[in-house]
């Protein structure tokens, strides 16, 4: 994937094995499919880390080119229908956050 090759900044949303095995069976189907297992890793990454202002915005730009709805309130983080699990974890070249549902792009 090129787009990881670049220098910078980036955030993963990481699915938990619990939010692969709710995956419907024929959602499943197509996501082992290797294209849409690329796309949908895709939206799962964004350049750069994930800001306030991103929170303000309501959505946030993925390498896959549909963005995701960011929403937080006092106590919680949700992409699209997806809870963040907090503190995120810090790497070298960005953030992971666990999530508790795999995010599918718009038209999956």
């Amino acid at each position: 994937m090129e787009s990881l090759k670049k220098p910078g900044k980036f955030t993963i949303f990481a699915p938990t094995n619990t939010a692969f095995n709710t995956l419907s069976k024929d959602t499943f189907k197509r996501y082992s499919e290797s294209n849409n297992r690329l796309r949908v890793l895709k939206y799962h990454i964004v350049a750069g880390e994930v800001t306030k202002q991103d929170v303000d915005r309501g959505t946030v730009a993925t390498v896959e080119g549909t963005p995701v709805r960011i929403t937080a309130d006092q106590d919680t983080v949700k992409l699209n229908d997806a809870i963040a699990q907090h503190p995120s974890i810090v790497t070298k070249n960005g953030v992971i956050i666990e999530i508790d549902k795999v995010l599918l792009p718009s038209g999956f």
